[in-house]
């Protein structure tokens, strides 16, 4: 059975972004949160649907409070 192992390499990009598409959801929202420094097993404090710019589809994001009391903002893009 093959270990699952999640891409911790990322960088920033010119903005300061760092791109967490992954193979599944799971893996992508698993690096946001770790890039992100929030708990893995740590819940949002809330949750809200957001319009995209370009598609005008609406897009569930999650606010976290990071380890450094930062708030972090994760969006579910398609």
């Amino acid at each position: 059975m093959s270990e699952k192992r999640w891409n911790t390499s990322y960088e920033p990009d010119s903005q300061g972004r760092i791109n967490t598409e992954s193979d599944t959801r799971k893996q992508a929202f698993h690096t946001a949160k770790y890039v992100n420094d929030i708990p893995l097993s740590q819940a949002p404090s809330r949750q809200y649907m957001v319009k995209d710019k370009n598609t005008n589809e609406n897009l569930r994001q999650w606010e976290y409070t990071n380890t450094k009391g930062q708030k972090i903002d994760i969006r579910e893009d398609r």
